[in-house]
C-alpha cells in the first residue's frame, strides 16, 4: 500500500501545494487535521485530468507494469494491468481513486477504510 502524510481541510485532502484531492464520502466525518493516507497501487491510473507526477522508472513484471512516481517529495507506485512502455522522467497525469483510500492517525492506527460504514 502507498502511504502519504497529509491533512483534511475545507472538504479536501491536502498532500502538498500541487497535490490536493476531493474528500471522499467515507472521510466526511473525520475531523480536520493531519493523517496518513493509504491507497493501493491498482487504484492509481493514468488520466488526462489527474495530478502531475514524474515517472522515476517503470518495472515490467509479466503482463503488469509498476510505475514508480514522484510529486514534490511524495513517492507512489501505480500498478498497470498491461504492459506499458513509458520512458523515465516523463510527466504523467495520475488519477487516484479516492473512494478506495484509507486514513490512519499519525501513529499508524487505522481510522477509516472504504469498507467501514
Amino acid at each position: 500500500m502507498n502511504t502519504m502524510s497529509g491533512s483534511i481541510s475545507e472538504q479536501e485532502i491536502v498532500i502538498n501545494s500541487d497535490f490536493k484531492l476531493k474528500l471522499p464520502d467515507h472521510f466526511k466525518n473525520l475531523s480536520p487535521g493531519s493523517y496518513i493516507f493509504g491507497i493501493r497501487a491498482a487504484e492509481l491510473t493514468i488520466h488526462e485530468n489527474g495530478i502531475p507526477f514524474t515517472l522515476e522508472f517503470s518495472e515490467i513484471s509479466g503482463s503488469e507494469t509498476f510505475l514508480h512516481l514522484e510529486n514534490n517529495g511524495v513517492s507512489l507506485v501505480a500498478l498497470m494491468e498491461d504492459f506499458v512502455a513509458i520512458d523515465a522522467h516523463q510527466q504523467l497525469m495520475i488519477d487516484i481513486n479516492v473512494d478506495q483510500m484509507y486514513a490512519f492517525d499519525m501513529e499508524g492506527q487505522l481510522v477509516k477504510s472504504p469498507f467501514q460504514e
